[in-house]
């Protein structure tokens, strides 16, 4: 017995590795995005589609576009239930970048990215694309649940 702890241990790891796996749901996330056509001074409607969210639940919810700087926040947002929500976006003469990554945040759910949710064509792009530095929202929200984070791409 004295030679064999360590398989025992091993073997004890394991089972506790697959219990925790699937005792632990996971954090939520966003499953995919439909928008429309991307056309300057005008508003995008993003219809959003979560994993394991409760948008529904949420006072604080807000959206966001991200280049590789700056971040555009949603003028409005519409719930549909707990899984879907409609962002709504007035987009700037230009953007800043190649994609645009879908930013979430709330009180229930925490932050969940979807990162390259939008291709933006080269005709639009505009360094000067972004908002100010104090545009960002208050980032001392807390999710109020434990889980393994959401990867969208799991390869």
């Amino acid at each position: 017995m004295s030679k064999s702890w360590w398989k025992i241990l091993g073997a004890l790891l394991v089972v506790y590795s697959a219990i925790a796996g699937l005792y632990f749901p996971l954090k939520p996330g966003i499953e995919s995005i439909t928008y429309g056509k991307l056309d300057p001074n005008q508003k995008l409607t993003v219809d959003v589609h979560g994993y394991n969210t409760r948008f529904d639940q949420d006072q604080q919810l807000a959206f966001y576009l991200q280049d590789h700087k700056q971040l555009l926040k949603a003028d409005s947002i519409v719930v549909v239930n707990a899984s879907e929500a409609k962002a709504i976006f007035s987009l700037p003469e230009a953007f800043g970048g190649n994609t645009l990554h879908l930013l979430g945040l709330g009180n229930k759910d925490g932050l969940f990215v979807l990162t390259e949710a939008i291709i933006v064509d080269q005709a639009m792009v505009n360094p000067s694309f972004g908002l100010r530095k104090d545009a960002l929202p208050n980032q001392n929200l807390k999710a109020d649940f434990f889980g393994f984070p959401y990867q969208h791409n799991l390869y």
